[in-house]
């Protein structure tokens, strides 16, 4: 089997970790992603992946905000998360339940977790095309979030953990708490947004391409029933 190489997109991801304050992922954002993990190859869901790559990084608290449904943990079973989470933003995410927010209020929690000091945070903003359609109205003022993101993003600053959420030993490198939108199309943000941004990193996920395939279907079929009775 051919050494396992982690898709271009995540690498590129992990590298601009210390320069860039956000991030877009676009194109391919629904599909299923390969990854090395504890001593195997495995697949997960975007989140997911994004969650154990950050967590392989140093990061500590990965939380996700969607329109409607409002802020989770990936972890939902991890209640020493969720009260660092609570004593962050005030958002209660214990029990494995949602918090929900509209966007004044989210804006407002997202910048908790990217300015603090404690900890090193990241925001998935998943499903953030259906953003305008979906919150707009009942005071949720979608150009105002827009704006309160993009100062955020102009205003972030790179930063080693301190104190009791810094995980020992993990990070030598000032890293930020990136804010990463999870988008259908590079161009579902406002052009003014993302044109020629520096603090921005946009990464379009494409399909797998044939190596990805070879890789993943090498990795898995050993394990399906009546493998080793099958001719080469």
């Amino acid at each position: 089997m051919s050494e396992f190489t982690a898709p271009k997109w995540s690498r590129e991801l992990a590298r601009f970790l210390p320069s860039k304050s956000q991030f877009i992922l676009w194109g391919n954002v629904h599909d299923v992603y390969p990854m090395q993990y504890q001593g195997s190859v495995t697949t997960f869901r975007m989140t997911d992946f994004l969650n154990a790559m950050l967590k392989g990084q140093g990061y500590t608290l990965i939380v996700r905000y969607e329109p409607l449904v409002g802020f989770s943990l990936i972890e939902k079973d991890n209640e020493a998360l969720a009260g660092t989470l609570s004593r962050l933003t005030g958002l209660d995410c214990r029990g494995g339940t949602t918090a929900q927010a509209a966007l004044p209020e989210a804006a407002v929690a997202i910048e908790k977790l990217v300015r603090t000091q404690e900890a090193h945070c990241a925001v998935l903003l998943n499903f953030a095309s259906r953003i305008p359609d979906l919150c707009a109205g009942s005071g949720n003022d979608v150009n105002t979030f827009f704006y309160h993101m993009f100062r955020l993003m102009s205003e972030a600053n790179p930063k080693l953990p301190q104190g009791a959420g810094a995980p020992a030993g993990t990070l030598s490198t000032p890293l930020y708490s990136p804010v990463i939108w999870i988008l259908d199309k590079e161009n579902d943000l406002p052009s003014w947004y993302a044109l020629s941004n520096a603090r921005l990193r946009s990464l379009p996920i494409p399909r797998p391409d044939h190596d990805i395939r070879r890789y993943i279907v090498e990795a898995i079929a050993p394990r399906m029933e009546g493998y080793d009775a099958m001719d080469e």
